[in-house]
């Protein structure tokens, strides 16, 4: 699916106009994908600043998405206070209202002042229609969010994939704002889904600055978590278990970034004042 396509299907009176144009800080937050590995990271990272931080995960119930989350702590290895401070909800992005009911819905589009929207379907292999509701949907509802009740200041984790997945990458300059509506075919769902929201994104900073962070491959602390279902952990497990590695004339190569760095970044410029 090329880029013209995607834009020319999209419809943009879904979007809604924001309810003020005057933001205010309340000290609290929602973040969506909190029990992955940037969410969980990132949560660490900006739970000192907020009074309260809203976690939405996809699960049955509080207490499975309470046990969910704690997992995840667990697992990588973290260790930070959440008492009265983070408060875990279960969602459904995709669906209307966050699969909350609608008075829930609105109390938190009147409470909340930061939204981290972390929560992907991070899959090469699925087609643009399999990632649409998940990546798409659920960010249009993230941003028809922000705009309800209170003005909130959006900081989205978009992906490197959105430049580096198409035909016209190769010895190209890329932009901050290129973001360009043209033919190119984009090689995976995943990245058509990703170009799409952030083009969305974009289209919606003339009613209030979005902060986009366009992520490489994000890798975990060396030896204090092994993600068995990551890319890169299969990739090397197989090249040890074949004994073979590629060839180093092929020009194949990985640029990792390490999802503490990643976060740490996310929240020094998420804090900073935004432009309205």
């Amino acid at each position: 699916m090329t880029k013209s396509q995607m834009v020319n299907d999209f419809d943009f009176t879904s979007i809604k106009s924001p309810d003020t144009q005057v933001f205010v800080n309340t000290d609290v937050a929602l973040i969506t994908g909190a029990n992955g590995s940037l969410g969980i990271h990132l949560l660490q990272q900006v739970q000192p600043y907020f009074k309260t931080i809203y976690c939405l995960i996809r699960e049955t119930s509080d207490e499975a998405a309470r046990l969910k989350f704690k997992a995840s702590k667990q697992s990588y290895g973290l260790d930070f206070n959440t008492d009265n401070i983070i408060v875990i909800a279960i969602s459904s992005l995709s669906d209307p209202f966050f699969g909350l009911h609608e008075s829930r819905f609105n109390q938190l589009a009147n409470e909340v002042s930061h939204v981290y929207h972390n929560a992907a379907n991070v899959n090469n292999m699925k087609t643009f229609e399999n990632l649409y509701a998940d990546n798409v949907l659920s960010s249009l509802n993230v941003i028809n969010f922000s705009f309800t009740g209170l003005l909130k200041n959006i900081n989205y984790a978009s992906s490197l994939s959105v430049y580096v997945s198409g035909e016209h990458t190769k010895n190209t300059t890329f932009y901050e704002d290129n973001l360009i509506i043209d033919d190119e075919l984009l090689f995976n769902g995943y990245a058509q889904t990703k170009w799409l929201t952030d083009y969305i994104m974009t289209e919606c900073n003339h009613y209030h600055q979005i902060k986009q962070f366009r992520l490489g491959l994000l890798v975990p602390e060396m030896f204090t978590h092994k993600d068995t279902s990551s890319f890169l952990y299969q990739v090397i497990e197989l090249l040890a278990k074949e004994t073979v590695v590629p060839e180093d004339n092929i020009g194949a190569c990985f640029d990792f970034t390490p999802v503490t760095w990643a976060a740490n970044v996310i929240k020094a410029i998420s804090l900073e004042p935004s432009e309205t």
